[in-house]
């Protein structure tokens, strides 16, 4: 309970208590001093310590080598294996995930197998292998869709998952995982809510024991007392969280709709702006055409004042043309919806040019690259570079995504 909810050290005070009691009284230290080997590694790993934990599921492994317990050792490996990844040594991280692999080969452990391909999946992309970690992380994926009680195995797969799509510009693949991790997020937040609800009963019950523990060793008579009052405010509290609960539920349900009638609204605005940009890039089209149309009349005719006449008309539809889409006018519709988007991307960078700011604008509008390359009239390569420019001019690093990054101002 004290490592689900963050507290190492309570955790490891505990677990080094239950370790005192073996030794003191002589117990053989058989499965149960391995289960607790196991469980000091892993409150030393989530504390970050990498070079004590290491140390005691080391010891967790041999015992459970020498108990020839193959589930305990294959927890082992892959215990060790993570924590050599948290280490960032990466080559003894790759070889206890294909030892724990191998072991699991005959098992088929649902668990240990989306802990192991998952690692993997981890530890290649730390190596840049991406192609090889998105086949751990689908294999990982497929394991935790297949069985239950894997969600947290299925959200830290997603996650990666998006990441190294992105990072290889496969951004439709990308947007695909982020949509199913968004739902299954939602729903396995749901089950958290009711999950830690539990854990803080259960850490207030565990606390609550220690001390009925304590009145019943200090004060016998007052027993009775105790338990009524102990009964009386576990009462209370389970009430005040079912209440607490509801409430929740409630102004969760209004922020979703509100939320909901947001999205609507900016997706309206957003299609709105769209037209008009469409419309535009229609009209700038037209002058095209008689541009082309009124340079062929002037290589067929030779009448000096007709050429003066085409030749007038020619400069006032290139003049028309230079104009393109009216930026004033998209950035006025544009901060409608969104206001000060413009401001705070030049805050972060002021030479930004205007076609840089309008293709954020058009990104933050969450337009495909097929849809922009279209209203803009360029190729999808061209705005491919113009991102890859864009991402420079705003500093961000290799690892931060440029969609994400907009998408959050």
């Amino acid at each position: 309970v004290y490592n689900d909810i963050g507290e190492y050290d309570n955790a490891l005070k505990v677990l080094q208590q239950g370790m005192d009691i073996i030794q003191n009284d002589s117990i053989q230290l058989d499965y149960s001093g391995a289960v607790l080997y196991n469980a000091i590694g892993v409150s030393y790993q989530k504390k970050g310590n990498t070079k004590l934990a290491l140390k005691y599921l080391q010891e967790f492994y041999d015992l459970s080598y020498e108990a020839k317990d193959t589930v305990s050792m294959i927890y082992g490996l892959v215990n060790l294996g993570e924590t050599y990844r948290l280490d960032s040594n990466v080559a003894l991280a790759i070889d206890y995930f294909s030892r724990a692999q191998k072991l699991n080969e005959n098992l088929q452990d649902p668990q240990a197998m989306a802990s192991i391909y998952g690692n993997l999946g981890s530890v290649y992309f730390s190596k840049g292998d991406l192609n090889k970690s998105i086949s751990y992380l689908k294999k990982s994926i497929d394991v935790c869709l297949a069985n239950d009680g894997l969600s947290s195995h299925l959200l830290l797969n997603y996650k990666l998952i998006i990441d190294e799509y992105a990072a290889l510009h496969k951004y439709d693949s990308a947007y695909i995982y982020y949509k199913k991790y968004i739902v299954y997020s939602d729903s396995v937040n749901e089950a958290d809510k009711i999950q830690k609800a539990r854990k803080i009963r259960a850490a207030y019950r565990i606390e609550e024991r220690e001390i009925e523990q304590m009145s019943l060793n200090q004060k016998l008579k007052n027993r009775t007392i105790i338990m009524l009052f102990s009964i009386a405010l576990s009462i209370f509290i389970v009430l005040l969280l079912i209440l607490t609960y509801s409430r929740y539920k409630l102004k969760n349900r209004i922020l979703k709709k509100e939320k909901k009638e947001l999205s609507l609204t900016v997706d309206e605005k957003n299609r709105e702006l769209v037209t008009r940009i469409m419309d535009e890039n229609r009209h700038k089209i037209v002058y095209e055409e008689l541009g082309k149309t009124l340079a062929k009349i002037e290589q067929e005719n030779d009448i000096d004042t007709m050429k003066q006449e085409i030749d007038s008309l020619q400069r006032r539809f290139a003049k028309r043309e230079k104009v393109g889409m009216d930026w004033e006018s998209f950035k006025l519709h544009f901060e409608k919806v969104h206001p000060d988007f413009f401001t705070k991307l030049l805050q972060r960078n002021p030479s930004l040019t205007q076609n840089d700011l309008r293709l954020c604008g058009f990104i933050k509008m969450n337009l495909s690259t097929k849809e922009i390359a279209k209203i803009l009239n360029i190729s999808d390569r061209a705005i491919q570079t113009a991102r890859y420019r864009i991402k420079k001019k705003l500093n961000l690093s290799a690892e931060e995504n440029l969609i994400q990054f907009i998408q959050s101002l």
